[in-house]
């Protein structure tokens, strides 16, 4: 048992479309199950329209928002509503 890993690295000067079309490219590749995106991003891309591109199902980081929504959804199960509201 194992796993398989590769990094795709870019300089400073990727445009937002070129990582944007990455992300698109790892998220149609069936043999990817996971992608990280490592933050913070050059001041010129959005990070919140990069971490959205990803598909929720390969969001390693949790930052996609249906992946906060299903996370929502689990802990309320797990935690009692008032000991939540006691953080």
């Amino acid at each position: 048992m194992g796993f398989k890993s590769s990094l795709v690295r870019y300089e400073d000067t990727v445009t937002e479309d070129e990582l944007l079309k990455k992300v698109e490219e790892l998220n149609a590749d069936a043999d990817i199950d996971g992608i990280i995106v490592q933050l913070p991003l050059p001041k010129h891309i959005d990070p919140e329209k990069v971490t959205e591109r990803i598909d929720y199902r390969k969001d390693v980081d949790g930052f996609h928002r249906l992946t906060w929504g299903e996370c929502s959804v689990i802990c309320r199960r797990l935690f009692p509503l008032r000991l939540m509201a006691l953080r």
